[in-house]
């Protein structure tokens, strides 16, 4: 039997509402060559039904059932170690492909030959609470002259600069299994906000990249998301997200060039998800507290000070008040940051 040029992996967790969608997205494609893996963890609602029935009407669609893990981590690790295709897309089951998106996919690796990754552009949009969409979006994480052009990974990290704009996004990179297994570019397990810290491994290890301009997937928030709910997990998990980083700095001696980009990208992950008003609902001083210990206790102190000394004079100064906050407490950060730091940003970015 012929293998499948593409292996589109569907993490399926508690995705009733809007797991029908994502499905016809990927059976609605104008290029068929494709099995999908739907990847559901014990939900407690009517997603591996819907799967199940999915599979009974198209034979390209595969059920896989695992237990409960508490990320989407689990589902693209399976879907990476056991996918048929010789390319790997991955789709949230709250979100949906545009029906070209694997065509113009195959047709990138057509032109450009043995891409490790191609990666295009998104959709945003806010599910209401009529459940109606809000206006799209679009975005991208890297700037028009990396649009369309054959780069290498460190050249495209290079490229984005020294802000703090990446999203690091895993579903709008399409990759080759075989690139992702041989450098066993596996997602951390039980942990969420994976993408960011795997992006950026993929992207230093690939060497062939093609980013599209074309939006051709549609992320959509929902507010009762993993990473919109009121704990302090998305927190405590982002820490030991960043404690993988500095070992993979060491086993394949980051060029300092992109440990300047990295400590950038952190440094704003790591300043925005403590102390920007956004999440207030979120966490408590208590849960800010208990997260920084942590963070402060687990030997990463002297790779947060090394972030600050070559990440921008923004940055560093932030960076720096957080550190002093092992000091002073929390309320002198948490008055700098919504009172100064964000406000000055904000400022910046309407001029």
């Amino acid at each position: 039997m012929t293998k499948p040029y593409f292996t589109v992996a569907v993490v399926a967790y508690q995705t009733e509402p809007s797991l029908q969608k994502a499905l016809n997205s990927i059976s609605g494609q104008t290029f068929p060559d494709f099995e999908c893996l739907m990847v559901v963890e014990e939900s407690t609602d009517r997603s591996l039904e819907i799967c199940k029935k999915m599979e009974c009407r198209d034979p390209r669609f595969k059920t896989v059932s695992l237990p409960k893990s508490g990320s989407a981590s689990a589902s693209r690790n399976y879907a990476m170690a056991h996918a048929e295709g010789e390319y790997i897309a991955f789709l949230d089951g709250d979100d949906w492909f545009m029906p070209e998106m694997l065509e113009k996919v195959y047709t990138a690796n057509e032109k450009f030959r043995n891409l490790d990754i191609i990666q295009f552009t998104f959709h945003k949009v806010f599910q209401q609470p009529d459940g109606t969409f809000s206006a799209p979006q679009h975005l991208s994480e890297l700037p028009p002259e990396a649009m369309n052009r054959l780069l290498t990974g460190q050249e495209m990290t290079l490229l984005t600069g020294t802000t703090g704009t990446v999203f690091g996004t895993t579903a709008i990179n399409v990759c080759r299994a075989d690139f992702l297994r041989k450098n066993e570019l596996y997602q951390n397990r039980g942990l969420i906000l994976e993408d960011f810290e795997w992006v950026f491994r993929c992207w230093f290890l690939a060497k062939r990249i093609v980013c599209l301009s074309d939006p051709l997937y549609v992320y959509c928030r929902r507010n009762d998301s993993i990473t919109s709910e009121k704990s302090p997990r998305f927190l405590l998990d982002m820490i030991r997200q960043f404690a993988c980083v500095p070992p993979f700095i060491r086993k394949y001696r980051v060029p300092l060039s992109i440990q300047q980009i990295w400590a950038n990208k952190w440094t704003s992950r790591i300043l925005d998800t403590f102390f920007h008003p956004r999440n207030n609902e979120k966490l408590t001083m208590a849960d800010r507290k208990a997260a920084a210990k942590l963070l402060f206790a687990s030997g990463n102190t002297a790779v947060l000070k090394r972030c600050a000394r070559l990440a921008t004079l923004p940055k560093r100064i932030g960076m720096s008040v957080f550190l002093l906050s092992r000091y002073t407490g929390m309320l002198p950060a948490m008055f700098f940051f919504q009172k100064i730091y964000f406000p000055a940003i904000k400022r910046k970015l309407k001029k």
